[in-house]
């Protein structure tokens, strides 16, 4: 009988744990409003002095909105047109268009631009159910600038150059990059 009394309470707490309701997945945790509440990038570049540049952006009442369909769309002060890419430019991104979840990554596809070039990776971390952080990493940064230069290429080749030798130089003189925007859902 002793035997089965500590049975029961170990089969009563594995019934209970398993009812507690799972984390949810990060495609599902993202649905919905999210305010930008912070936003700077560094830049180091060699012989230079490293650059911190805070966006203004987190004035400007900026909401990214996630759907279920894998639509996204950027709103400022509850517009959704006429937002200025300049402004954008601290994102890569254009106020419309698809997002995806990918080997640990958030990607993005701006919906007015050729795919292959706005295929825009973030690392993405949940602070808690109601707090995000997207992160673009010198990796990252490197990526995407490798799409614009082969988008470009026929002006690289006037200059003598491959991709490969234009992206070994840039790899060289980019010493430190990393751009982090903070979200916090909206209620």
């Amino acid at each position: 009988m002793k035997f089965y009394k500590p049975l029961f309470i170990l089969f009563t707490t594995l019934v209970f744990s398993a009812c507690e309701q799972a984390e949810p997945s990060p495609d599902q945790q993202i649905l919905g409003d999210w305010k930008l509440i912070s936003s700077e990038a560094l830049l180091h570049i060699r012989e230079k002095d490293p650059e911190l540049a805070n966006s203004e952006l987190a004035s400007k009442n900026l909401v990214m909105s996630f759907a279920k369909d894998g639509t996204y769309e950027i709103k400022i002060d509850d517009r959704s047109t006429d937002i200025d890419m300049v402004d954008l430019d601290a994102f890569y991104l254009n106020n419309k268009g698809t997002y995806e979840f990918k080997s640990g990554f958030l990607e993005f596809k701006s919906s007015d631009f050729a795919s292959d070039l706005t295929v825009i990776k973030y690392k993405l971390s949940f602070n808690n159910k109601d707090a995000f952080e997207m992160v673009v990493d010198r990796e990252l940064y490197l990526e995407m600038i490798r799409k614009l230069v082969e988008a470009q290429w026929s002006y690289f080749q006037t200059m003598g150059k491959t991709v490969d030798e234009v992206m070994a130089e840039l790899s060289v003189d980019l010493l430190e990059f990393k751009s982090k925007s903070k979200y916090l859902r909206v209620k």
